[in-house]
């Protein structure tokens, strides 16, 4: 077998393989799209990385744009034609509902030209990623929030993931929220002091908050910008600000119930359960609090369980669902492959 390291643009060429059989998998979240190609041996090829694809965020034309552009890039990055291609499988953050999967299945099986494909909501990807055995339960927390769950015998469950108002819990974005609603209350003096009303408008490149509402009120500060709240928060918790940390204490409780409430439902709150954290706020959260938060929510409901953190970008779960899918039984031996591989291009990541 060759060994190729070249980089190419935003992808970069990993391995060249002989093997007859090749997969491709990609992961579509709020910020990015991550994928690669690899052979049936656990041999990833080629990584390649594009801008968001959830259509919620957006919009299908752009979603399928991005898809097609992950596609191509791939193949080209692995040097095979796209007919080489013996599956494709999507894990797609915006997933959620069957309206969803029908206007995505519609928009993007043109693109796939014949080829067997698979299209699921992002959260099973990082559920295979981080659980070989294929079962319990993943919590992803980036940009937006969601949980599903997988027992033994293959059942299956996913929470809904919508609004705050549709009784969801929007990750990041809950996180810009509250640490923007407390901000406000503190400068017009009817809330808790918080040092959030000195350093955000400092984050935005405004004078003060009186500044930095009426640029956001008015669109001018555009949501990209506003995601360095979220790094703000955990700074400011560690420097024991007291409203950045009920911020991360209250998150970390409604994540603990999201995740007991489903295991729960599936009846196997006795057994030890894996549960898999995905997502910038799990992997980049620089304040233990949440964490903490989360494992005692966690804890009143199931006794027993394993939190683990991914080892492997959820991409890769996309990747072991494609193998899956043609036959392959996917063991610890392919994982390690998948890993030595992977390793080798570290830009691939959890959701942001």
């Amino acid at each position: 077998m060759k060994n190729i390291l070249a980089s190419s643009g935003n992808g970069l060429i990993i391995r060249e393989s002989d093997y007859m059989r090749y997969v491709l998998a990609i992961d579509g979240g709020g910020t990015k799209t991550d994928s690669v190609i690899g052979d049936e041996r656990g041999n990833i090829i080629a990584t390649y990385r594009g801008s968001a694809s959830n259509h919620q965020i957006v919009g299908i034309e752009e979603t399928a744009i991005v898809i097609e552009q992950a596609i191509s890039n791939t193949c080209n990055l692995a040097n095979i034609h796209y007919s080489q291609l013996s599956y494709i499988f999507l894990g797609i953050a915006g997933a959620d509902l069957d309206y969803d999967f029908n206007l995505l299945t519609t928009r993007l099986s043109p693109s796939f030209k014949g080829i067997p494909f698979s299209i699921v909501n992002d959260s099973w990807v990082a559920l295979a990623a981080g659980s070989i055995e294929g079962w319990g339960v993943v919590s992803i927390c980036g940009t937006g929030s969601n949980v599903a769950a997988k027992d033994k015998d293959g059942n299956t469950g996913i929470l809904r993931a919508l609004s705050y108002e549709l009784g969801g819990i929007r990750g990041g974005n809950h996180i810009i929220s509250d640490a923007m609603h407390h901000a406000c209350r503190c400068d017009e003096k009817t809330g808790e002091y918080t040092m959030l009303v000195k350093y955000i408008p400092v984050e935005l490149g405004c004078k003060n908050m009186k500044e930095v509402i009426y640029k956001r009120y008015t669109k001018k500060i555009s949501n990209e910008s506003m995601n360095k709240i979220v790094k703000l928060v955990f700074n400011l918790a560690n420097k024991r600000d007291l409203v950045c940390q009920n911020i991360l204490i209250k998150m970390g409780e409604e994540l603990g119930k999201q995740i007991s409430g489903l295991i729960c439902k599936f009846n196997i709150q006795d057994e030890k359960v894996p549960i898999v954290l995905a997502g910038s706020i799990y992997e980049k959260g620089e304040s233990m609090l949440l964490l903490d938060s989360l494992t005692l929510s966690l804890r009143k409901a199931v006794p027993d369980f394993e939190l683990i953190m991914l080892d492997l970008p959820p991409v890769a779960g996309a990747y072991f669902e494609a193998l899956r899918n043609i036959g392959i039984n996917v063991d610890e031996e392919i994982a390690e492959h998948v890993r030595a591989s992977i390793a080798l291009f570290n830009g691939l990541g959890g959701e942001e």
